[in-house]
């Protein structure tokens, strides 16, 4: 927020805004208004409170003015006393209109306390939040304990906030005089509350900021107001919201469409698995072959069609710390710090930092996935029966994939996605929503619906999802998502009865060949493991290493387990899966994209999987949630 005035408005300006601020509020508008000196109002839905923070001139930096700014319903203004006045009318106005629609309102002041002396810099570890809670005399004695409950829940580093409560006709600063009186208050038919915070994120010695800790309190604070606002809002007022999230704002406004534009625009030009994929695999293979699998092969990559200097210079000119809402600030931020990294990728392909870079991106092989990988290639035989003969070709594959597109299309008229035939690439994959397919593919045929559900059920459709919400980091993906992404994928199989024996073999062995690779194993090293300890075929063993040591080591192949194994015990947790295609997320942003569901930021996925509304799956599935471990699924496989 500026500091210096924004506009060559006189005060009087303010009164001329308090006319059209009322009729726009009885006919329930969107108000977003810049006033006099500093600050704004903005309402972006009508809902019984108004939050307020007003900037005195000694107040060289706030962490007050980004938590009144995190509410939907919220009025940022100067202290100045020439300014009181009127900004004591334009509050009425709003209060009156609030009450008009819910019988009361609240009008909720944030504060900094002083700070504190100087006496050395504390460590994270040790800050403490602190709380007062002031509630005028006219205002019921449960308001201000669902402010003090809620508040006494937040937590920093893992030391519980200290909440104190006070009764005075002053809930504002000390030095300042109310922006509604008490008494006027209580003929209105309103309640006043303050809340002056302890600034531990303010460093004692110089006063600035500590960014990251006020971030990281601006998020936790506003939820727990939010809560109580809630309980306010259920038993003061005549409105009743389905849950304290739908009271979170919903306005987007500039600064979030320009990041979001910035940072989707990057996301698109990277497309790391296509530029890490060697375009002489198959050439590569016979190389190798020649050598009695003893050389390793030379792999060549397609050039790089951006510059990740220029990229990067890209990403850090989007405006994510201008971004006022706790939530998408959050989300945003991930996302430029993983773009950051990816861009590293590129610039270091095919270097020894390039494994560093793909660390940080995908993740190592922790202890607990190892033992699973490595139960499931002792427990299953090297060999799974194959029910089916015959193969399946990339072009009758694609033929098939582009059926199963259309009848999804069906459903969803929006869906753009194509299939492509292709020389230059291994396998499967989907790239921007579309599915690429290698002309040299064979495919038993007992795996074409696994596979149709994998990349189209849910690669596909997630991508074509994310792109039906506002954001378009929901379709290029947010920071982490492919291990639910894959995760998701390997269910799909399962639930639709085509996960093998051979395929499950398989994810196991990629978070093996990973693990081998960090290890410090190289590429023939790990390929004769592959083909002498677990009796892998020489192709699958090379394919197996091939996309291990790409680019120069890519960890991503563990994740399809690892995404497995979190998934289970998410739904045994009582999650459901039907969310999970909102978009490209991980597990850890199902909070924050529950929160903007239930804000109407978000909408619900317009496209699930057709297997979802069959009987086999489903059972399966509930299957899984009754505690149905992998485990259980390698067991039953040996079974049969």
């Amino acid at each position: 927020m500026p500091r210096k005035p924004t506009s060559p408005n006189s005060p009087s300006d303010i009164a001329r805004l308090i006319e059209p601020v009322g009729k726009r509020l009885a006919e329930d508008k969107f108000i977003r208004r810049k006033l006099p000196v500093y600050g704004r109002l903005h309402i972006d839905q009508q809902l019984p409170f108004l939050c307020v923070y007003r900037q005195t001139a000694s107040s060289k930096e706030s962490g007050a003015e980004k938590f009144a700014q995190a509410f939907s319903s919220h009025l940022l203004c100067s202290a100045r006393r020439s300014l009181h006045g009127e900004l004591s009318d334009l509050a009425r106005v709003v209060a009156q209109n609030l009450i008009k629609q819910f019988g009361t309102c609240l009008i909720l002041e944030i504060w900094d306390a002083a700070a504190p002396r100087a006496e050395g810099v504390i460590a994270q570890a040790e800050m403490v939040p602190e709380f007062l809670v002031v509630s005028s005399r006219g205002t019921p004695v449960s308001v201000s304990n669902f402010f003090s409950e809620a508040l006494s829940r937040v937590k920093v580093g893992g030391n519980s906030a200290v909440v104190t409560t006070r009764r005075s006709n002053h809930c504002c600063p000390k030095k300042l005089s109310p922006l509604v009186s008490s008494g006027t208050a209580v003929a209105m038919g309103c309640h006043l509350l303050g809340i002056e915070i302890s600034p531990f994120y303010l460093n004692p010695e110089t006063g600035e900021l500590y960014p990251y800790v006020l971030r990281r309190i601006t998020r936790k604070f506003s939820l727990a107001v939010n809560r109580a606002l809630f309980n306010y809002t259920r038993n003061h007022t005549s409105h009743s919201p389905p849950h304290y999230h739908s009271l979170g704002r919903r306005a987007i406004v500039k600064y979030v469409w320009e990041a979001d534009r910035v940072l989707a625009g990057i996301s698109d030009n990277l497309d790391i698995l296509l530029n890490v994929t060697p375009v002489n695999a198959e050439s590569s293979f016979r190389e190798f072959k020649k050598s009695r699998f003893e050389v390793k092969p030379q792999l060549h990559y397609r050039p790089l069609p951006v510059d990740p200097i220029t990229l990067k210079t890209r990403l850090y000119k989007a405006p994510v710390t201008r971004i006022e809402d706790p939530a998408l600030s959050l989300l945003f931020r991930e996302q430029q710090e993983d773009l950051d990294r990816q861009i590293d990728m590129l610039r270091d392909r095919n270097t020894q930092r390039f494994l560093y870079s793909s660390i940080q991106v995908h993740g190592g092989v922790d202890h607990k996935l190892l033992k699973l990988a490595q139960g499931i290639l002792e427990s299953l035989p090297s060999r799974g029966r194959n029910h089916t003969r015959g193969t399946i070709d990339g072009q009758a594959f694609a033929a098939l994939a582009r059926a199963e597109i259309e009848s999804y299309r069906k459903l969803h008229p929006d869906l753009k996605a194509t299939v492509q035939v292709r020389d230059d690439i291994v396998g499967l994959l989907v790239s921007r929503g579309n599915l690429l397919v290698s002309s040299s593919t064979k495919l038993s045929p007992g795996r074409v619906k696994a596979l149709l559900n994998h990349e189209i059920g849910t690669h596909v459709l997630t991508y074509a999802n994310g792109r039906a919400q506002p954001f378009q980091q929901l379709y290029s993906g947010l920071a982490g998502y492919e291990s639910l992404q894959e995760g998701v994928a390997v269910l799909s199989e399962y639930l639709v009865g085509e996960l093998r024996i051979s395929r499950m073999r398989l994810l196991a062995a990629r978070v093996v060949a990973v693990h081998n690779m960090l290890e410090g194993m190289n590429f023939v090293q790990n390929f004769h493991e592959l083909t002498e300890k677990h009796h892998f075929t020489q192709r699958t063993a090379y394919s197996i290493t091939l996309r291990t040591y790409r680019g120069g080591g890519l960890t991503k192949d563990a994740v399809y387990l690892r995404g497995l194994r979190d998934l289970f015990e998410y739904l045994q947790k009582g999650g459901d899966l039907e969310s999970l295609y909102i978009g490209k997320v991980s597990l850890s942003h199902l909070p924050i994209i529950r929160e903007l569901t239930w804000r109407k930021v978000l909408k619900p996925p317009p496209l699930l999987p057709h297997f979802l509304g069959e009987s086999e799956p489903r059972e399966r599935l509930a299957n899984i949630r009754n505690g149905l471990s992998l485990l259980d699924i390698v067991k039953d496989m040996r079974r049969r």
